[in-house]
């Protein structure tokens, strides 16, 4: 259930929307639209759909301009066909639907009026409009935003929360630095074997999700690799400085990294979609 009068001005930091924008949230998102995401559609039909209708709208747009008229048909034709099903896919959201203005739309293809097509065009893009501001950013956060708390991370034969997982790194890493500013050099240099190893146990939890290397290496390749390597030089010298300096790279590498694409997101997710 989301959780009521929750104001979108709180997503103005992850998704840069002006204050004098702000919204309410207030409401759920339709249970016929879950059909047409993942998990229960592979394909995210309604997601493609979407993608779909922007560049029909465009095509269009671009051959009215160029009063192409085999473009215009082509386009539009595709364009109808998507729109049509959208009150048949998600019947909760038929009253954004203006299926007047695609009969006018498709009425004015035929007869070749330029001026009723740009007209028409712009009554759906209206109509698109609407939708997407009161439901877009509802979609994203529960759709295609990452879900953390059923993940489960396999660590030395044990299932353990992906939530206390991500604690447990936290404070392995903070204890290199607490016990390097101590001057513990074992201390500091046995948290950084143990940080190291629960990187290699992150890594296999991301493949999960990410099935091609870019994002893992992106993350977790060589360049925090070699920050881990300085690191791990300076606490052999016995050197402080060096070991904020190459730690401090560590964390932006990997923790900042992650977390400024994927940790927002899913915290706003979380405080919406709650369960009874």
């Amino acid at each position: 259930m989301i959780r009521s009068h929750l104001w979108i001005a709180l997503l103005s930091i992850s998704f840069f929307i002006p204050q004098s924008q702000a919204i309410e949230l207030d409401g759920t998102l339709p249970d016929s639209l879950s059909k047409w995401y993942k998990p229960e559609n592979k394909r995210q039909v309604w997601l493609h759909t979407m993608f779909g209708m922007r560049r029909e709208l465009q095509a269009v747009e671009e051959y009215v301009d160029q009063k192409d008229v085999s473009g215009i048909n082509k386009w539009s034709e595709r364009l109808i066909s998507h729109y049509r099903k959208l009150p048949v896919m998600v019947p909760e959201w038929e009253e954004y639907v203006d299926l007047d203005a695609v009969d006018a739309l498709e009425q004015a293809v035929k007869s070749s009026e330029f001026k009723s097509i740009r007209f028409n065009l712009r009554q759906l893009q209206k109509t698109c409009r609407s939708c997407h501001k009161e439901n877009r950013i509802l979609a994203t956060l529960q759709y295609r935003s990452p879900d953390f708390s059923s993940m489960v991370v396999t660590s030395e034969g044990k299932e353990r929360k992906y939530p206390r997982f991500m604690k447990t790194i936290s404070r392995t890493l903070n204890r290199v630095r607490i016990a390097a500013e101590d001057e513990h050099w074992s201390t500091a240099s046995d948290a950084s074997a143990q940080f190291q190893q629960e990187l290699k146990t992150l890594a296999k939890n991301c493949a999960s999700c990410h099935k091609d290397d870019e994002p893992v290496e992106r993350i977790l390749g060589e360049s925090t690799k070699h920050s881990i390597d300085q690191m791990d030089a300076a606490i052999a010298e016995k050197n402080i400085r060096s070991v904020k300096m190459s730690l401090g790279e560590t964390a932006v590498k990997v923790c900042a990294r992650c977390h400024g694409v994927h940790r927002t997101a899913s915290d706003i997710r979380g405080q919406l979609f709650v369960q009874d």
